[in-house]
This record gives C-alpha cells, structure tokens and sequence, in this order.
C-alpha cells in the first residue's frame, strides 16, 4: 500500500529536480541554483505557516 507522505516526497523531490533542470537552462550556477531553490523553499514554508496560523488555525491546538 503507497502512504499519502511517499507520494508527498517523492512529488516534492520531482518538483525539486523540475526546477533544478529549469534554472540550469537560464545559465545559473550550481551555487545559485541551491541558494535559489532554499530560500524559495523557506518563503513557501513561511507563506505555509503565516497561512495556517492566521487564516485556518486548527482547533487541536
């Protein structure tokens, strides 16, 4: 049976490798590349998080 969390990280290191692909066509170096994908990365997940807090608190907590 696939759990719903294999699909999630085998989508999210898709993902990943889509944009890793994309910005080695824009003539972007390794370096950049990383520092590009983490900091889109840590925006997503604040974005997330200010989401999730402010807009759809979960009553659980």
């Amino acid at each position: 049976m696939i759990k719903f969390s294999d699909l999630s990280r085998k989508s999210a290191s898709f993902n990943v490798a889509l944009a890793n692909m994309e910005l080695h066509f824009a003539n972007f170096s390794k370096s950049d590349r990383l520092l590009l994908i983490i900091v889109s990365a840590g925006i997503s997940l604040g974005v997330g998080e200010t989401v999730d807090l402010l807009f759809l608190p979960s009553l659980r907590y």
